[in-house]
């Protein structure tokens, strides 16, 4: 719940033009089952929404292919 609310809080501040957009660390080595299952499930149910867009690494800084 935590973070959930810290979340759309951030979200709100993005909205008004008072924070910078954020981004994930999906590859940490302490994430364990639950954080995963927490992510995946934030990720999935926050795609579908209008008013925010998913950008991966390779787009955003130009590297790989």
């Amino acid at each position: 719940e935590t973070l959930i609310s810290a979340l759309a809080s951030h979200a709100e501040a993005m909205v008004t033009g008072e924070s910078e957009p954020w981004g994930l660390l999906t590859h940490h080595l302490v994430h364990d089952e639950e954080s995963w299952a927490f992510l995946h499930t934030m990720v999935e149910r926050t795609a579908v929404h209008g008013g925010l867009r998913w950008v991966d690494a390779r787009s955003l800084f130009g590297t790989g292919s």
